[in-house]
């Protein structure tokens, strides 16, 4: 009974730290589109993006500013060395994941703050050909 007991407790001990799972959400990009356009999410929801380039030029996906808890993280990338960021609004985007033509590139991040939240594409043109969306966050 005794070792019952110790089992159980040191299960629940493990389990009581363990981060939150992340909601897995794709977004596919081709030609001058997202698909879907809209995300909604929770504060406090980990998300776990993975940007989907099946078109034939290089997309990412970013949010200027938006309240995170913690950093984003790259779980995987699709990042291309020559990738050009010339349509930012700021210098430092606080999510941004990018996608070769073909590939993926996955990120995880929590928003901490309810609110609307403007996401794009930051290659020349791509923004004002109409490659932008956004992601809802509610309390």
């Amino acid at each position: 009974m005794l070792l019952l007991l110790t089992l159980m407790t040191v299960g629940l001990v493990g389990c009581g730290g363990a981060e939150p799972q992340a909601r897995a959400v794709t977004i596919e990009a081709e030609g001058f589109e997202y698909r879907p356009t809209g995300i909604e999410a929770t504060v406090g929801e980990p998300l776990r993006l993975t940007l989907d380039n099946v078109g034939t030029l290089l997309h990412d996906w970013s949010i200027d500013e938006i309240p995170l808890n913690g950093e984003a993280r790259f779980v995987e990338e699709g990042h291309s060395a020559d990738h050009d960021m010339s349509d930012m609004e700021t210098d430092d985007p606080t999510v941004h994941v990018v996608a070769a033509a073909g590939e993926k590139g996955t990120i995880v991040f929590t928003p901490s703050q309810a609110g609307t939240y403007t996401f794009y594409c930051t290659v020349e043109g791509h923004r004002a050909g109409g490659m932008v969306g956004e992601l809802v966050v509610t309390e």
